[in-house]
């Protein structure tokens, strides 16, 4: 597993999160990269969510093929298991807009944790611009607000505590996937000579 996890999954995304985290100006209006908040804390912060993302991922990946016979069950098993965890996770549905007794589904989405880490280290303490269009594509007014009124009202909770919460419960999901990829490899994936 650290052969995979290592070389594919962290230096890959801290190589890709190290370029693109960056604007680049190639002259003219030409830009590369995303332009995210400066300072080294919070691009260190932006490697290290966005490292334990792609390594979660993958350990629920090689669970799942580990336990599934074969490749096009564990293609699919895999599919709608990350649908299930990106809608129910507050992705695609506000979490405020679900029926209270689905709310315990955040805490299985790894998605949920990653996302409301990576805005709230890039947004909160910041003034946001407001600026909605109408049908015709015009600017109707400009509102600035803070980052952590633009959270709240995107349904994320900008403290340090939810915070601490969300960095504790993406830790433990990736260790979790981890660990269940390595004991699936090895008790239920054995090799047949």
């Amino acid at each position: 597993l650290l052969l995979d996890f290592i070389p594919l999954r962290v230096v890959p995304a801290l190589i890709l999160g190290s370029i693109i985290y960056h604007k680049i100006d190639l002259g003219g209006d030409v830009t590369f990269g995303m332009g995210l908040r400066s300072g080294l804390t919070h691009f260190t912060w932006f490697l290290t969510i966005f490292s334990l993302f792609n390594v979660c991922a993958s350990g629920m990946c090689i669970t799942i093929s580990a336990i599934c016979p074969t490749f096009g069950l564990a293609a699919l098993v895999s599919t709608l298991y990350l649908l299930f965890l990106m809608v129910f996770g507050g992705v695609y549905i506000r979490m405020d807009s679900m029926p209270e007794s689905l709310h315990w589904m955040r805490y299985m989405s790894f998605f949920s944790s990653a996302f409301e880490l990576l805005m709230v280290n890039e947004i909160n303490g910041r003034t946001v611009l407001f600026n909605p269009v109408d049908a015709n594509g015009n600017h109707m007014y400009s509102v600035p607000q803070t980052g952590t009124v633009f959270l709240r009202n995107m349904g994320l909770v900008p403290t340090a505590a939810q915070w601490k919460m969300d960095a504790l419960l993406l830790l433990g999901l990736t260790v979790m996937y981890v660990v269940l990829a390595g004991l699936c490899l090895h008790f239920v994936n054995r090799e047949r000579r």
